[in-house]
């Protein structure tokens, strides 16, 4: 503020009586700390009173989801060229200002774009982390003076705030349509019937610093002000009513003047006698309602003691004890009444009033009492937290620890990896120098023998090329002609020897595909930690069943009770329940071939195909076979079962393919025999199944996983058959054929998968996700594959025209 603004108004007065008494005045640099000083209170105050207008607002919006209505208009400094813009807002409830933005020159030299500029802001700080509020504010409804800036602006970049024009800007448009009709006399032609509104420009005696003061102190006055009530209504001599209004009140100005006080006396206000002690020292926290200081270590002890009114307590910041604000929120009935209780029947805040009338009869809780309990509910979080925050700090720690060992283990490892490299370079060396070695040999035998030949056959040349001349002197002799008898006989029998030549092509099948090659480096594994199903050959046991080594093992089935596991052979009419010695326990006769088992409560299910049926054999009657389930396939259709599984609550799961339908289904079967539930469709209403061919029920979370042999992919549902998962993948270029598939205890799934050249189990998680490939040279031909209650996995692996059923004792 300059000299000349100084000199005007109030200051011109102040400066003319100290002149008139002989008094000295305040200096300039004084008058500057003054008004500085009154100004910071001012402008606090302001921004006091708007945060608590804005959340006045929220309380009596609640209706639509705490989303405020709002009302925006523009002050201009000068009506034409305005040097700044004030853009106010008005809540639509409450009616008091809950934002003001200040746009000058130095913001945008354009002052047509001053409003929109603060509109902008207002929604910025709208949008922004509130801390008064907690959060950001949605802004439900803007209604303004018909700006087409502001109206684009919502229109484009606000679609979810209404946009509406209020009622006098919204009705001049049409005002100015219905002068053109109502007209004056013929000689008020083209001219309106109302006398022009011209702007006016008067000039002002205060600075920018004053404005800004001027309008604070407008703002805190309106909003204390607003909406009063009234004492009285009379009646005027023109029969309107008219009402007598409460008289305004100005406690704002004694804020204010407290707000300078405590930023001009600093901080003598924070040496008190706190309300546990009678000694004085430092407070940080005053209750307003026990009208008592409390120290900083005192907070939760005062709110937990008795209150000394009914209205509870109210603690603020000692700094913010001049302002009296009240934390909790207004009585939705009684706006001016502070809530004291909470109502449980109608789960809402009140105040005495209401405690008193209408909730009378209701389930009361003071707000007292609710503090206490949320006090100690917190501490008892705290404690349980603290509690878990020490153990997983402790294991973040052992983590830590890991982490340091595996960094100092890191170069072993690579010691490790260069020396076994090192070792398989020799190894294949070695490898290398015998099979020169061994291909030199034969190459020198063969040729030996090779020249022998050569040697024996020139020989028999000579001998042939002797008598040939031989021959040839016969012809020419007259004598021996003439006289037949003088011939000598002929003798062929040492030219006639059979000559051995031995094949001249050497082969040697070395192979290098990926597939060997992974089977040679997954006996080099070298890991930092423990991996899931890492495969060790020492684990590998074999079952003596010499008794089946000429049979084709079609299914395996596990026992759930027992150590066993039930077999079914191709072309036979038995299931042999053998136990982990190869020995037989038990032969269940069968009425058909089986072709798909699985343990039921009592005995063994199995399936065949071709008579569409599954029969069950118990363990009291092994030799006896009943049918269990049979299709009706003129009510149902023509349903040829497949695979079989037992849930954990002993119901059957069952696989179904319809060759006419062309599309599969799974049912779940109840002891009686009957469906209980049926799969067959996503949920687009798409087959979920082609060819369902094996299943099992992955127990831990009750998913059902079937694998479907024409689709070649894995498809899991959830107990109650919704869509889970899918999975196919192949290993390296290998084409994915999914068969078997088992679930261990963990949830974990082994999936078979078959190829002309090997069969790999992958490892799947329960979610389905890849976990690792299982290979080895115990299994290149499985035909069945099951696991048991000990997750050791049974394995019938064919080869060379002999089966053998292999146990796999551990795969963690």
């Amino acid at each position: 503020m300059d000299l000349y603004q100084r000199k005007q108004g109030k200051w011109k007065l102040y400066y003319r009586q100290a002149e008139a008494i002989k008094f000295f005045p305040l200096r300039d640099e004084d008058a500057e700390d003054l008004l500085s000083k009154y100004t910071t209170a001012v402008l606090t105050e302001q921004d006091y009173s708007c945060d608590q207008a804005l959340r006045e607002e929220i309380a009596q919006s609640l209706d639509n989801d705490g989303a405020i209505s709002i009302l925006t208009d523009a002050r201009h400094g000068f009506r034409k060229n305005s040097k700044d813009t004030n853009v106010v807002c008005i809540g639509n409830a409450t009616h008091k200002v809950i934002r003001e933005e200040h746009v000058t020159r130095t913001d945008d030299q354009c002052a047509q774009r001053h409003e929109i500029l603060g509109t902008r802001r207002l929604y910025e700080f709208f949008d922004s982390n509130i801390p008064s509020i907690g959060g950001p504010v949605t802004v439900h409804l803007h209604a303004h003076d018909r700006n087409a800036s502001i109206n684009k602006f919502i229109r484009d970049e606000r679609p979810d705030t209404t946009n509406q024009n209020d009622t006098w800007h919204a009705a001049k448009a049409a005002e100015k349509e219905i002068s053109k009709v109502a007209k004056g006399p013929k000689k008020n032609h083209r001219c309106s019937w109302h006398e022009e509104v011209t702007d006016k420009v008067h000039s002002i005696s205060f600075g920018d610093d004053s404005y800004k003061m001027r309008t604070a102190l407008a703002i805190c006055d309106w909003n204390e002000n607003v909406d009063r009530h009234n004492t009285s209504v009379y009646e005027t001599l023109s029969g309107e009513e008219k009402k007598t209004l409460v008289r305004r009140t100005y406690a704002y100005r004694h804020k204010i003047w407290c707000r300078k006080l405590e930023v001009r006396m600093g901080t003598t206000y924070r040496v008190r006698r706190c309300f546990c002690s009678s000694e004085q020292h430092e407070v940080k926290y005053y209750c307003t309602f026990c009208n008592e200081h409390v120290g900083k270590e005192c907070l939760l002890p005062h709110l937990l003691s008795s209150p000394k009114t009914e209205n509870g307590h109210n603690i603020l910041e000692i700094r913010d004890k001049i302002t009296g604000a009240v934390h909790r929120r207004s009585c939705e009935k009684h706006l001016s009444k502070t809530t004291t209780a909470y109502c449980d029947t109608c789960r809402c805040s009140i105040c005495h009033e209401c405690k008193a009338q209408e909730h009378r009869d209701h389930e009361i809780f003071l707000i007292s009492e609710l503090l206490k309990k949320n006090i100690y509910g917190i501490k008892e979080s705290y404690s349980f937290l603290s509690k878990k925050a020490k153990l997983w700090e402790n294991k973040s720690n052992e983590l830590q620890q890991k982490i340091q060992f595996f960094e100092n283990n890191y170069n072993k490892v690579r010691q490790q990896i260069k020396r076994f490299a090192k070792e398989l370079h020799e190894v294949v060396d070695q490898w290398k120098n015998e099979k020169f070695c061994q291909a030199e040999k034969e190459k020198n035998n063969t040729f030996n023998h090779i020249k022998q030949q050569l040697s024996f056959i020139q020989d028999n040349v000579n001998k042939i090329r002797k008598r040939m001349k031989e021959k040839k002197n016969l012809l020419r002799n007259l004598d021996a002609l003439h006289n037949p008898e003088l011939l000598p006989s002929e003798n062929f029998d040492d030219l006639t020897s059979s000559i051995d030549i031995p094949p001249l092509g050497i082969e040697m099948n070395l192979s290098t595909s990926k597939l060997d090659v992974d089977m040679i480096c997954q006996y080099a594994d070298i890991t930092l930690s423990t991996p899931s199903f890492v495969l060790n050959e020492s684990n590998i046991v074999k079952v003596d069943s010499k008794h089946l080594e000429d049979k084709i093992i079609l299914d395996i089935a596990c026992s759930s009770h027992c150590e066993t596991a039930y077999v079914s052979v191709e072309g036979t009419k038995k299931i042999s329940e053998i136990n982990t010695n190869g020995n037989v326990v038990e032969n269940f006769l069968t009425k058909c071939s089986p072709r798909y088992t699985a343990p039921c409560s009592d005995g063994v299910t199995y399936v065949n195909p071709e008579k569409k049926s599954v029969f069950v054999n118990t363990s009291k009657s092994p030799n006896k076979a009943q049918k269990f389930i049979c299709k009706d396939d003129k009510v149902e259709g023509v349903w040829y079962p497949r695979g079989i599984a037992s849930k954990a609550n002993n119901e059957l799961i069952v696989c179904y393919k319809s060759w006419t339908e062309r599309r599969g289904k799974v049912c779940v079967v109840n002891d009686l025999g009957k469906d209980v539930e049926s799969f067959e469709y996503d949920d687009n209403n798409e087959p979920l199944y082609r060819d369902p061919r094996y299943i099992t029920e992955n127990k831990p979370n009750g998913d059902i996983c079937v694998t479907d042999t024409i689709r070649k992919i894995l498809i899991a549902v959830e107990s109650s058959g919704k869509y889970k998962y899918s999975y196919s993948k192949s290993y390296d270029d290998l084409k994915f054929n999914p068969q078997n598939i088992c679930a261990d205890s963990e949830g974990r799934l082994l999936l078979l998968d078959v190829d002309h050249q090997t069969s790999i189990i992958h490892v799947l998680s329960a979610d389905g996700q890849f976990l690792r490939f299982v290979m080895s040279n115990h299994f290149r031909s499985v035909t069945a594959m099951s696991i048991d209650t000990k997750d050791r996995l049974w394995i019938a692996n064919r080869e060379n025209d002999k089966t053998k059923i292999k146990l796999i004792n551990q795969l963690k």
